[in-house]
């Protein structure tokens, strides 16, 4: 007995803001012939406290991502984990976010977006082109994370403008990048502080024209 319904609030444990589709399957129960019959197993994409990752997941409010390993092509190119909302923090609860790329050719972003006041955290990202893309935001932490065999683990990028103001890379470790571990370009108060580096091309890059 599956009942499919729009959620508006967090007592409902499931938003359909942040759902493909925009809609949730709700706890029911049917009356039938005076008989109650009660759906005790839903499907969610969102549940509890955490949300499942999917291609083109937009948040709109502080998100933490479910615990497991997850093969997720970014199809549209545009990020998996889409940073369009300002404010929105993003926390991994051991939660592994695999791209399709077979190197030494890679395609797409774990994360990918310009939005200001945003947090990354303790996510385990592999395979992607860009493990966290974005451009022209400010404010951005991107903390305890693991980048594993992506092509460039954070860029950063805007073309004469700052690409990043105020932006914090702090006690992540990225292991494998084919290119290199973080490419900034354009960027204004950038603080790198303890991140481990190893088996790359090239550690760190910095550009400004």
């Amino acid at each position: 007995g599956n009942y499919w319904s729009d959620y508006d609030e967090e007592s409902e444990r499931c938003y359909d803001d942040v759902q493909p589709g925009g809609i949730c399957d709700d706890n029911n129960t049917l009356n039938l012939g005076g008989t109650d019959y009660y759906d005790s197993l839903p499907t969610l994409y969102q549940f509890g406290t955490c949300t499942v990752p999917v291609d083109d997941l937009t948040p709109t409010r502080d998100v933490t991502l479910c615990k497991g390993r997850y093969t997720i092509n970014d199809g549209s190119n545009d990020g998996v984990i889409k940073l369009d909302n300002e404010g929105v923090n993003v926390i991994c609860d051991e939660t592994v976010i695999v791209g399709s790329s077979v190197p030494p050719s890679y395609s797409g972003s774990a994360f990918r977006g310009n939005a200001d006041n945003t947090l990354i955290q303790g996510c385990n990202i592999q395979f992607y082109q860009y493990g966290v893309y974005g451009d022209d935001f400010e404010n951005r932490t991107i903390q305890s994370n693991v980048f594993l065999n992506n092509q460039i683990g954070v860029y950063s990028s805007a073309s004469g403008e700052p690409a990043s103001i105020n932006q914090t890379i702090l006690n992540n470790t990225f292991t494998n990048a084919s290119t290199t571990a973080a490419y900034l370009t354009n960027t204004i108060n950038s603080s790198i502080i303890n991140n481990t580096i190893q088996n790359r091309v090239h550690g760190l890059t910095f550009y400004f024209n």
